[in-house]
């Protein structure tokens, strides 16, 4: 699952990503990833990876208000 966000009008773009996988001893693995991309350097300014959704989601929110047209 992709949750993204980056107006045309900005130049960054905020990405959240679920990744889930497997372990070798077949629990299934849950982490958040959070990219924000400069579209105009075309370089990754900020990357954090989470294993909480309860961290995930706050620090993407947080990071995206701002991105939001009110």
């Amino acid at each position: 699952m992709r949750i993204k966000i980056g107006p045309k009008t900005l130049f960054f773009e905020a990405t959240l990503i679920l990744q889930e996988f497997s372990d070798d001893e077949d629990e299934t693995l849950t982490t958040w990833e959070y990219l924000l991309y400069n579209r105009k350097s075309e370089i990754y300014d900020d990357s954090k990876f989470f294993s909480d959704s309860h961290k995930a989601l706050p620090y993407f929110i947080d990071k995206i208000k701002d991105m939001v047209d009110n």
